[in-house]
C-alpha cells in the first residue's frame, strides 16, 4: 500500500509540474529539464540513509575557466570549485526536509544550471 501511493503520488507531482521525478525509498525528487545542448548534466541517482545521490557530467570541450556550486536554498552554498572541462562527478549531499538545490556551471560568461527538489516521506509507524 505505501509503495503504491508513493508511486500514485509521485505520478500526480509530475502531472502537475510537468518536471522528471524520481522516487526512492522514502524520498520523491523532482528536477527541471535541462536544454538538450547545455554542457551540465545533474542526474538523481539515488540515495542512502542520509544522503541524495547525484551523478554530474560537464562537458564543455573549452579553453574557458569553468566552475561549478551546488546550493541549497535553505543553506546557501555547499560546495563550489574551478574544475577541468570535462568531468564526471558524484556528490553525495545531506538529505533535508522539503530540499532545494540548484547546481550552476559557469563557462566563461554563460552561465547554465540544474534544479532538485526533493520531499522527505513519513515513515507510518507500526
Amino acid at each position: 500500500m505505501k509503495k503504491s501511493t508513493t508511486i500514485l503520488l509521485a505520478s500526480l507531482m509530475m502531472l502537475i509540474s510537468g518536471t522528471v521525478i524520481a522516487a526512492h525509498k522514502n524520498t520523491i525528487v523532482t528536477s527541471t529539464n535541462e536544454p538538450v545542448n547545455s554542457p551540465l548534466s545533474v542526474d538523481f541517482i539515488g540515495e542512502d540513509a542520509n544522503y541524495l545521490i547525484f551523478r554530474v557530467t560537464v562537458s564543455t570541450n573549452s579553453n574557458q575557466l569553468v566552475s561549478i556550486v551546488v546550493n541549497d536554498k535553505a543553506e546557501g552554498e555547499l560546495y563550489a570549485a574551478d574544475i577541468t572541462s570535462n568531468r564526471v562527478q558524484t556528490y553525495k549531499i545531506e538529505k533535508r526536509e522539503n530540499q532545494e538545490l540548484n547546481f550552476q556551471l559557469q563557462v566563461g560568461s554563460n552561465s547554465y544550471s540544474s534544479s532538485f527538489s526533493s520531499l522527505m516521506i513519513a515513515k507510518r509507524k507500526k
